[in-house]
């Protein structure tokens, strides 16, 4: 489905043609970065930080966070401009900021599209996570950049498994629906079935993915060597509209490799990421397709 959409809307041969392969290794967590240029030509400050909302500069000054690290910084433009990529970057170097702050910027940016009545929510993001504790604490990334743009902010829903289902309704419909959906994949394919199969035909539909124009898969090392892999393929299949999807991982296995070349198309023959001591370097490679 997702080879037919791309096809459809000639944006396949357009992304061949961006292929961006970068690699890079800091000698800090903090190593200052060069000013960027988008594959579309958009020159990017130094800090990218200085793209997003005022209030949401505040917000990260106010967490002592002013500059961005460098995988936030490399991850700006592709996750703004609505490229597939691949980002690996060790655990604790920033890997979900460094897609949270260019969608919101991306989202808070553009118009919000009105709502029809009660319908079913409508994100224009799915983010997925393997487990509950990381969705939780994704949910709270966006919430803390979210929060300082009052009305005109993103609204977020945060659905998991091992809670009442009622209650992730209820946080689909809170505030008149949702911008971003943030879950684990059974929670969202649960969702997804209410009012769809035989068992729910008396429940209401409460969740479409129509809208989606992101899909992140947040530790997809870990996401695609469980048994979330065939509810997210199910998401992608049933997709009828081009999306951008964005893989962020600790380590690039050999499952996260065959789904990117059969998913994304990415023509890289080896991706090979090392780790030296944390206080001397951190590698880290963003693949952009």
């Amino acid at each position: 489905m997702r080879a037919r959409a791309r096809s459809a809307m000639g944006r396949r041969a357009l992304q061949k043609a961006l292929l961006v392969c970068i690699l890079a290794t800091v000698t800090s967590l903090r190593a200052p970065t060069p000013a960027l240029r988008s594959t579309h030509g958009r020159r990017y400050a130094a800090n990218v930080w200085d793209d997003l909302p005022e209030p949401c500069r505040q917000a990260l000054d106010a967490r002592g966070l002013a500059a961005p690290l460098p995988v936030q910084t490399r991850s700006y433009a592709p996750v703004f401009e609505g490229l597939d990529a691949v980002v690996q970057s060790p655990t604790a170097t920033g890997k979900t900021l460094a897609y949270v702050a260019p969608l919101v910027a991306r989202l808070a940016s553009a118009e919000r599209p009105p709502r029809a009545g009660r319908g079913p929510a409508a994100p224009r993001v799915l983010v997925l996570a393997p487990s509950r504790e990381l969705a939780t604490q994704i949910g709270a990334e966006w919430a803390s950049l979210c929060g300082p743009l009052a009305a005109a902010a993103p609204r977020v829903a945060v659905v998991v498994g091992g809670t009442p289902l009622e209650r992730s309704v209820g946080a689909l419909r809170r505030g008149g629906g949702c911008d971003v959906l943030v879950g684990t994949a059974g929670r969202t394919a649960e969702l997804l079935r209410q009012g769809r199969t035989k068992k729910t035909a008396r429940s209401e539909v409460v969740l479409g993915l129509d809208a989606v124009e992101t899909i992140i898969l947040d530790e997809a090392d870990q996401m695609l060597d469980e048994d979330d892999v065939p509810e997210v393929r199910r998401f992608m299949d049933a997709m009828e509209r081009d999306y951008q999807l964005v893989l962020f991982s600790a380590t690039i296995t050999d499952k996260v490799r065959k789904f990117a070349r059969g998913t994304m198309e990415l023509e890289l023959s080896l991706i090979h990421i090392s780790e030296p001591t944390r206080q001397e370097a951190i590698s880290y490679a963003v693949f952009c397709l």
